[in-house]
């Protein structure tokens, strides 16, 4: 079984749902295919995002599926196991589909054997996040526990916050989090040693370090945090933590089809080169949201769909023009 479309959106989130509502207003056929991992799905709130303040993930995924549907997009929930190019041949044998004005260009196989074949593609899959080896962490997660205080700063006011050390930028954010809370803690988890200038910052506003490994969090998850427990047995009480966790791109499809990804983000946090509409080095394969910028906020990640859905259409006009004139 095999399903055809102008462009098939694999990802959910803000980046793959505004894309596919603008694509759809324009009334090109959409098939969006979710697996419902969308990287903020743990959290309970969604900041940042004007007229949307407060809103869980979830609703937000919700509103944009019944957006697409509004206009005609077709939004499925399933897992894409494999990408490839299609040949030349198979493509422009699609031209036959009556909503098709071009051949198609790739096929998508889905996790129950169903191919999905487009004119074009966008990934827009988003970072897996790899939380720190803490013991009881992930219990708290997008909780007590996060990684973003403009994201989450609104549930932290009034609290003791720790900040778990994974870089030199620990600091930075041990000054930054007093804008919301009452308390900071610097955890160094050895992993950094305040230089004399560092220290003397931190203590002029108050802000204490501790020194060891943390190995444990305490509480009752997924809101009552009550410390961290280090190496030496000590605790360090705490109402939340922010955490650096590893980010890892959901790259397994654009290697399927060959798309270049940055083992390191570049100086701008990019992970997938792309121009700036979105398309990456393989013609009719575009990236967007977190999947290509790692540091993008939600509403970010709608800008980059829209982006990237505008540089769609202009791209499919101008192939159904070329197919009728031979020229554009």
């Amino acid at each position: 079984m095999s399903h055809t479309c102008d462009v098939a959106i694999v990802g959910a989130g803000a980046a793959g749902l505004n894309a596919a509502v603008i694509l759809a207003q324009a009334g090109r056929t959409v098939l969006v295919l979710e697996s419902g991992e969308t990287r903020n799905r743990f959290d309970a709130h969604m900041r940042g995002f004007l007229s949307r303040d407060g809103l869980s993930p979830e609703e937000l995924v919700a509103i944009g599926r019944e957006e697409v549907e509004r206009y005609g997009g077709t939004v499925i929930r399933t897992r894409v196991v494999k990408a490839r190019a299609l040949d030349e041949a198979t493509g422009q044998a699609d031209t036959t589909e009556e909503h098709l004005t071009g051949p198609s260009r790739f096929a998508l196989e889905l996790d129950d054997g169903t191919e999905v074949r487009a004119r074009r593609v966008l990934m827009a899959t988003g970072l897996v996040d790899e939380l720190p080896e803490v013991e009881g962490i992930e219990a708290f997660w997008g909780s007590a526990v996060f990684h973003c205080p403009y994201c989450s700063g609104c549930e932290i006011t009034h609290e003791t916050v720790a900040v778990l050390a994974a870089g030199p930028e620990a600091v930075a954010e041990a000054h930054l989090l007093l804008q919301w809370a009452d308390e900071v803690i610097l955890l160094t988890n050895d992993t950094i040693s305040p230089d004399e200038r560092e220290l003397r910052g931190l203590h002029a506003r108050g802000i204490r370090c501790e020194d060891g490994r943390v190995v444990r969090v305490t509480g009752t998850a997924p809101d009552d945090l009550t410390g961290v427990v280090l190496e030496d047995g000590r605790e360090v009480p705490c109402q939340a933590l922010l955490v650096a966790p590893t980010t890892h791109p959901r790259r397994a499809l654009l290697d399927d089809l060959g798309v270049t990804v940055l083992d390191e983000p570049d100086e701008e946090c990019v992970l997938v080169p792309t121009d700036a509409g979105r398309a990456t080095d393989v013609p009719g394969v575009w990236v967007a949201g977190n999947l290509r910028d790692g540091n993008v906020q939600v509403i970010e990640a709608a800008a980059d769909g829209l982006r990237a859905a505008i540089a769609i259409n202009a791209d499919l006009t101008k192939e159904d023009v070329e197919a009728l004139s031979g020229s554009f």
